[in-house]
């Protein structure tokens, strides 16, 4: 993320963690191999940081450690692969790992989580996902539900592979973070490098609202939609392309609005100092 500390991804990284450069540099450094080899995941801290591996024990591509700030809320650092598949069951380990991240402390900690999600339909400005998506909209809304019930924003705006943002850095302290840059890359991904601000700065959310679309209903959804399109279609020839675009632009929203329920999230509040459970 920046020149203190790094997270990745990768097919090979034998070459750069082994290289004696990095190993003076970043002696705490944390990794999860793939059991055949040819990559994984690791994390690498400055050796000026007192850092602490956390193990969440979930079956996916992750690694997470703590880093301690002395007289401030500590900060939990982890990365995240997810290979091109429609396999749910990965996301829902990494939401187990979060969880126990979040169970660590009584309030909200804080929280940076990188790596490369490899779902190119989600609009993060919107948290939203694009129609048709690839791989599925069920996998790519349980990212989204993922990081609204952990209170996280995710923070890079330009793509990271052809014109996709599939390289995400996600935080529940958007204070944090700062000068978030996209960069050419040793691979066909670009690399994110963000400054990450050790100094317990807390930046209040603005409150969002979010769809809980395991609570939608979709029957009722797809019957509103095609009754109004039933009706507007009747009348078609007497509207224009821009009055027929106008309407679908419309509909879809209201019955968005009305059958799937939505609430407002960002109310959550850090905690300082930081209060571990028993």
């Amino acid at each position: 993320m920046n020149e203190s500390s790094t997270v990745s991804t990768s097919n090979s990284f034998e070459t750069v963690s082994d290289s004696e450069e990095f190993q003076t540099k970043f002696q705490n450094s944390y990794r999860k191999d793939r059991k055949l080899g040819e990559g994984g995941v690791f994390i690498a801290v400055d050796n000026n940081y007192i850092t602490t591996e956390i193990l969440t024990g979930s079956d996916c591509e992750t690694a997470w450690c703590k880093i301690n700030t002395q007289g401030r809320q500590h900060l939990y650092i982890g990365t995240f692969y997810r290979q091109s598949c429609r396999d749910i069951e990965k996301l829902e380990e990494l939401e187990k790992s979060i969880n126990c991240i979040m169970n660590t402390s009584q309030t909200l900690p804080n929280v940076i989580l990188g790596g490369d999600f490899n779902l190119t339909q989600i609009n993060w400005q919107t948290n939203t996902v694009n129609t048709n998506p690839q791989y599925g909209k069920a996998l790519n809304e349980k990212l989204i539900e993922i990081s609204n019930n952990n209170d996280m924003n995710q923070m890079v705006i330009e793509p990271t592979r052809g014109q996709n943002t599939i390289d995400l850095l996600m935080t529940t302290n958007t204070g944090l973070v700062s000068n978030i840059e996209v960069h050419p890359g040793m691979s066909d991904h670009q690399v994110v490098i963000a400054n990450i601000d050790m100094k317990d700065k807390h930046q209040k959310k603005k409150p969002r609202l979010v769809h809980l679309f395991k609570r939608d209903d979709m029957n009722e959804l797809k019957e509103n939609i095609r009754d109004n399109f039933g009706t507007r279609m009747n009348n078609m020839e007497e509207n224009t392309v821009e009055d027929n675009w106008t309407y679908v632009k419309k509909i879809i929203p209201q019955a968005t609005k009305e059958f799937i329920p939505q609430k407002t999230i960002g109310s959550k509040q850090h905690g300082s100092p930081h209060i571990l459970k028993d």
